[in-house]
């Protein structure tokens, strides 16, 4: 005989009710243990500008610190933060300090912070010569403006607090960062303060503007080096990337004074050339030949020989 056993129906509805009721719970205690882990109200989260102001307060280094609270306060054209660059035995920081931000906020008034009478003239004198400009590129000696509307700019010294318009036009366009090649403006000067040059470009390829700070226009003709360039007395030298072979680069050096340019290692289409120091006299050069690597020297004295 087949024996049927008989199921009971299973009540969904009573399983449903059940399983709701435990989420119920379930979400009341886990709210019950968050209230107590976490205070009603989350602390204030600290802004980027007081982070930034604590990194700067504990620089111990006076000159480091006055250049943190300089940037600082360009960043946020707060002059306040400038009374915190100050160095007593250099007085000039300070009034650089306030005089970038006069500039950059056009507000002459902050000239007036200046404690020292000779440079808070010679802010003022900066500040009225100003038209409308905008900083296109710096670094920790000097800031370099451009005049809207033109192909002009200007060139502030930050340790002599003075403002020196270029004379003449050049090609400032071919140097302005672009949607192809949105590179920003390098500034580079030499240690007597009677040039910088003004370059953009890649890592590999950089076209650079020599510009005398004496006669207040360009020198030389623009040239295009790779990866670095140095100067020497009346001489910068640089690792030329027009030599025989695009990307492969011989060192050159071009006279400032005549513009005569000079070949001083010539590369080929194995051989490539990369500077390593500059040290008196001695220009030391890194040779890559075929996977080869050799280091070499050059007297760069031998450069008045062809004078």
């Amino acid at each position: 005989m087949a024996i049927f056993i008989k199921r009971e129906k299973t009540n969904w509805k009573y399983i449903l009710i059940v399983f709701i009721l435990g989420l119920i719970v379930g979400a009341g205690s886990l709210w019950y243990t968050t209230k107590q882990e976490f205070p009603s109200q989350l602390p204030k989260i600290e802004k980027a500008e007081e982070a930034v102001e604590e990194q700067c307060e504990n620089v111990q280094d006076l000159g480091k610190r006055a250049e943190c609270y300089t940037d600082l306060a360009k960043e946020t054209k707060d002059e306040s933060y400038c009374a915190k660059t100050e160095i007593p035995e250099l007085p000039e920081v300070k009034a650089n300090c306030y005089t970038e931000l006069a500039f950059l906020k056009n507000d002459p008034s902050i000239c007036e912070k200046i404690e020292t009478a000779s440079l808070k003239s010679s802010c003022s004198h900066c500040l009225g010569k100003n038209e409308l400009i905008e900083l296109w590129g710096e670094n920790n000696s000097y800031a370099v403006y451009l005049i809207k509307g033109t192909e002009e700019i200007l060139v502030y010294d930050k340790t002599k607090i003075e403002l020196t318009k270029i004379e003449g036009e050049f090609a400032v366009a071919e140097l302005l960062p672009t949607q192809t090649t949105p590179f920003p403006l390098i500034v580079i000067n030499d240690e007597k303060g009677e040039y910088i040059v003004l370059s953009v470009g890649t890592y590999t390829s950089r076209g650079a503007v020599v510009i005398s700070l004496v006669t207040k226009n360009q020198v030389v003709e623009d040239f295009c080096y790779t990866p670095t360039l140095k100067f020497w007395k009346n001489f910068i030298i640089y690792a030329d990337c027009y030599a025989p072979e695009e990307s492969h680069s011989g060192i050159a050096a071009v006279d400032l004074k005549t513009e005569e340019v000079q070949t001083i290692f010539e590369a080929s289409l194995l051989k490539r050339y990369y500077i390593e120091e500059i040290k008196d006299s001695t220009l030391t050069v890194k040779e890559v030949e075929s996977q080869k690597t050799r280091i070499l020297t050059y007297n760069l004295e031998e450069l008045y020989l062809y004078e």
